[in-house]
C-alpha cells in the first residue's frame, strides 16, 4: 500500500500559511488582554479625612452652572514647589467659594513605572469637596481619580498636566459616606507630589 499523502499535505499547507503571514495577508491573533501590573494601586498607605467645619454648604444646584470652577485654574502654572503651588491653586479654586482644607497635605514620590498610590478618602454626606494635587518639575503628567466603595469612578482629572483638580468642572458632593479611594498615578516622569482635600462647611 502506498504511503499516505497526509503528512506532505500538512507540511505544504503549513508552509503556505507561513508565507501568507509573512506577506501580511493574515492578521496575527490578538494577544490575551492583560492589566498592567505597574499601574495597579498599591495598598492604602495614608488617609485624607474630613473634619467638622461650621458655616453654610456650597449650593449643589450651582456646582456646574458657575463658570468659576473651571476658570479659576485656566492660567495656573506650577512655579514655587508642590506644597506652595497647591496652596495657591486651592486659594484660587476653593477658598473663594467657601471651601476649606479638611486634612493635612499628603506628600509622596512616584515614577511612571510604579503602581498608582491609593489613598483612603473619608467624606461626609451632604458636603461638597474638591481635591488638588501638584507635582514637582520631574513629573510631567499626574492623574487623580476618586472611586466609590463599590469601585465606581465618581470623579477624575486625567489631563496631561503635572497637577490635577478633581472634579475639574465643579465640586463633588457625595450621596454616601464612604470610605472612598483616591488613586494618584504618575503617567510620565518621576518625582514628588502633594495631595490635599478641601471641603464645604456644614450646618
Amino acid at each position: 500500500m502506498s504511503p499516505s499523502p497526509r503528512v506532505p499535505f500538512l507540511a505544504a499547507f503549513s508552509s503556505i500559511v507561513s508565507a501568507l503571514a509573512l506577506a501580511g495577508c493574515l492578521e496575527a491573533s490578538p494577544a490575551a488582554p492583560d492589566v498592567p501590573e505597574w499601574k495597579r494601586p498599591r495598598a492604602a498607605a495614608a488617609e485624607l479625612s474630613d473634619t467638622s467645619l461650621a458655616g453654610q454648604p456650597v449650593s449643589v444646584e450651582d456646582r456646574f452652572g458657575d463658570p468659576f470652577w473651571s476658570a479659576c485654574y485656566k492660567d495656573f502654572r506650577p512655579t514655587e514647589g508642590p506644597s506652595a503651588d497647591l496652596q495657591r491653586l486651592a486659594l484660587s479654586c476653593a477658598a473663594p467659594r467657601g471651601l476649606r482644607a479638611t486634612s493635612p497635605l499628603h506628600n509622596a514620590t512616584q515614577k511612571a513605572e510604579d503602581r498608582a498610590e491609593r489613598l483612603v478618602l473619608r467624606v461626609r454626606k451632604g458636603r461638597c469637596y474638591r481635591l488638588f494635587a501638584v507635582a514637582d518639575a520631574g513629573i510631567r503628567d499626574l492623574d487623580v481619580s476618586v472611586l466609590a466603595p463599590d469601585g465606581r469612578l465618581v470623579a477624575a482629572d486625567v489631563s496631561k498636566d503635572p497637577w490635577s483638580v478633581v472634579p475639574p468642572r465643579g465640586p463633588w458632593c457625595p450621596d454616601e459616606e464612604g470610605p472612598f479611594a483616591v488613586d494618584v498615578s504618575v503617567a510620565d516622569g518621576e518625582g514628588s507630589y502633594v495631595v490635599g482635600l478641601w471641603g464645604s462647611p456644614i450646618e
